[in-house]
């Protein structure tokens, strides 16, 4: 490692990374302040011209908005306008179906205004105009990407504001139903609120923008003040947040600058190769070959050195000699290897018939002398605090009828066909024939967890709904599942011993039921 880190290589790839790391660094600050300023300065045209959009709308429905706005702060504290809605047809309707049923019974002699319609009708239009401007409101923060609009009157006499439309609903409970919280009071401080007071005392919109820390973070904010025949009515806001508009920069600033870090870093690999190839010294070139021999022992190594070493130079004689030393090694570790080879051949020959052994002929699976080591190796485990492990131990039923009706043979199916169904259902557990027809799973991890459900799962297995198959391969087996219980158990063998019992219980019921 020390020498790879004196290496050429190492050196240049530490300078281009160093590079490659400074150059990320001001280039992310360079784009996240260029980012913030021209992201910034969108949001104050955006604001500017919600702004000024909704003014031009309140203008062309001015006589209605002015006699909304006398409405509402005469009732605002009566009104109950419905939280939740996204229309405000179903309100128009209700409106003009009253109004209608009113001039059908003669209630306005000449034409029908605010003030001389009753209550009820008078209620429908407030909740309608309410739902019409605070759906308005709302439709141009979407379309211009503004996360907070709203209107407001101010009150010179004790500067404060009170927000007749507010894009963010607010809810209360009116008789047992959720409404929308209108006219709420906020103090404003004329020196911490200088733009907004300004704007609102001249009647000029203001062309600087006001700012302040809320819950929102770093805001800034816009006001036209709304001016009707030379009246003062209140004024439009729209604020965004700073601090979420600089957190939407700097993710999208990570994501380019990861882009770039990606092509710099293939483009510094390509120079690398390439100077790699081109520049570094022969003699590099030639230790990393001794290096590969050293790791390989692939003496075909010598070949491609001497391949390299055609001049006449003292790098090429050094490569010559080097060469000659690999091909001398080589035949000294393949006499050595044959002699291991013989030895190896003996050791696996010998691994194998122990293997074999611990095989069960009939069925491939490890055999009970396996599952006995296993036991130990559990106990040891146990001692050690493992908890999470079982049994599952099934048994054959009928076998010895089957040996007898059928031969031995068909008797060696059935018990492979159960072995066979055993494993796949436990297919993450270690199974063994610990006798005939008698098989264990242990049980660990999704076995152990699963096991209700693989226990269902083995029954449904053994039903058999093809009519085509031979009596002997239709088997039945009865399971029994037992899993480690610290006040019960001390032992690994216990908890298999409760398994087997379990599996006789199980199998006891299964003969009650063939008998009734």
């Amino acid at each position: 490692m020390s020498r790879d880190r004196h290496s050429l290589n190492y050196r240049l790839a530490l300078v281009f990374g160093s590079f490659l790391f400074l150059f990320l660094v001001i280039s992310g600050i360079a784009i996240y302040i260029i980012r913030g300023t021209e992201a910034r300065k969108a949001s104050e045209r955006k604001v500017i011209q919600i702004s000024e959009y909704l003014l031009s709308v309140i203008n062309m429905s001015c006589d209605d908005f002015v006699a909304y706005q006398k409405y509402f702060m005469e009732n605002y504290s009566q009104m109950n306008i419905p939280y939740s809605f996204s229309e405000y047809a179903t309100a128009e309707n209700h409106f003009y179906s009253l109004l209608t049923k009113d001039i059908k019974e003669g209630r306005y002699y000449d034409n029908w205004s605010i003030n001389n319609l009753t209550p009820e009708t008078k209620n429908a239009w407030a909740v309608y105009m309410h739902e019409y401007w605070l759906l308005t409101f709302e439709k141009a923060k979407v379309d211009f990407k503004i996360p907070y609009v709203y209107y407001l009157i101010p009150n010179e006499d004790n500067y404060t504001v009170k927000y007749m439309i507010d894009s963010e609903r607010n809810m209360i409970n009116k008789d047992g139903k959720p409404s929308l919280l209108l006219g709420e009071d906020f103090s404003s401080d004329p020196k911490e609120n200088y733009v907004e007071w300004t704007a609102w005392l001249t009647g000029k919109r203001q062309s600087t923008l006001q700012q302040w820390n809320n819950s929102w973070g770093h805001t800034y904010a816009y006001y036209i003040p709304v001016v009707i025949d030379g009246v003062k009515y209140g004024m439009i806001g729209a604020e965004f947040s700073a601090t979420a508009l600089n957190k939407e920069i700097l993710h999208a600033t990570s994501m380019e600058l990861l882009v770039l870090f990606i092509i710099i870093l293939i483009c510094l690999a390509i120079l690398l190769v390439y100077m790699n190839k081109k520049f570094i010294s022969r003699i590099v070139k030639l230790e990393s070959y001794v290096r590969k021999y050293s790791i390989t022992k692939n003496y075909k190594i010598a070949e491609k050195i001497e391949e390299e070493s055609q001049d006449k130079s003292e790098i090429s004689s050094l490569g010559k000699r080097i060469s000659e030393m690999i091909i001398e090694i080589e035949n000294y570790m393949r006499n050595v290897f044959m002699e291991k080879m013989t030895e190896s051949e003996e050791t696996y020959a010998s691994a194998r018939e122990v293997d074999l052994l611990r095989r069960d002929a009939l069925t491939g699976i490890r055999t009970g002398a396996s599952f006995e080591n296993e036991l130990n190796k559990l106990e040891g485990d146990l001692k050690e605090g493992l908890t999470d492990f079982g049994f599952a131990y099934v048994d054959l039923n009928d076998l010895v009828k089957i040996n007898s009706n059928y031969g031995l043979e068909q008797g060696n199916i059935a018990i492979k066909k159960l072995c066979s169904i055993f494993c796949k259902v436990f297919g993450h557990s270690p199974v063994f024939r610990v006798g005939g027809d008698d098989f264990v799973a242990i049980l660990f991890n999704e076995d152990f967890r699963n096991a209700k459900e693989l226990v269902a799962t083995f029954n449904e297995q053994l039903i058999q709904i093809d009519e085509k198959i031979e009596p002997w391969e239709d088997i039945a087996a009865a399971i029994g599942v037992a899993f480690y219980d610290p006040v019960q158990d001390t032992t690994a063998e216990s908890v298999f011993n409760r398994a087997e019992i379990n599996m006789k219980n199980n199998k006891k019921m299964m003969k009650a039921r063939v008998r009734v």
